[in-house]
């Protein structure tokens, strides 16, 4: 938002649901997927209960982790199997 003019300005939209829309769904009890089926179907926004901003009401907090695996002797390609060890992540 540029606080000269108060505009708002997109730098990227996506319309595609993002891996991390459960953390969305979780924290304002809306479930995006049905939503978005629902509103493709011919529903309005009113409709499926969003009609304003002010229907949208974030409750508590959530988080989200994923364990991806990779093999450091196959170049870092995507592994499969039990997880036997788990480091977490570094950097400088």
């Amino acid at each position: 938002m540029d606080p000269q003019t108060w505009k708002h300005y997109f730098i990227e939209v996506n319309p595609r649901i993002q891996v991390e829309h459960t953390v969305t769904e979780v924290v304002t009890g809306v479930d995006l997927v049905q939503s978005q089926i629902r509103v493709t179907a011919g529903e309005s926004l009113a409709d499926v209960g969003l009609a304003s901003q002010d229907d949208i009401q974030v409750r508590g907090y959530a988080i989200q982790s994923r364990v991806t695996t990779e093999d450091p002797e196959e170049d870092f390609r995507p592994d499969t199997g039990r997880i036997q060890m788990w480091r977490p992540g570094e950097g400088a």
